[in-house]
């Protein structure tokens, strides 16, 4: 699934709304993580670098960067979060 907020409504707490509430989801059906995939640090862009730094607050591990998932320009971040008692996000 694909999930984003539109640029102009940012800052508004509605990204940390829908995060938190698949979380809830996932967690009533005993899933133990949430895997993110974002456009990875040795890409420029900037507004993937405030996409990244959003996860990181919300608890968000970075993985690996992967240039084979969506092409060798534009590498593939995966992070995680785990979402039961036990696991620890840095």
């Amino acid at each position: 699934y694909v999930m984003g907020i539109i640029k102009e409504y940012h800052n508004r707490g509605i990204g940390r709304d829908l995060v938190e509430r698949a979380i809830s989801y996932l967690i009533k059906n005993n899933y133990k993580f949430l895997m993110v995939k974002t456009l990875g640090e040795s890409h420029p862009d900037k507004n993937y670098k405030k996409t990244r730094e959003f996860y990181n607050k919300l608890g968000f591990y970075p993985i690996e960067e992967i240039k084979g998932i969506w092409g060798e320009h534009n590498p593939c971040l995966i992070m995680v979060k785990g979402l039961y008692e036990g696991i620890t996000n840095v």
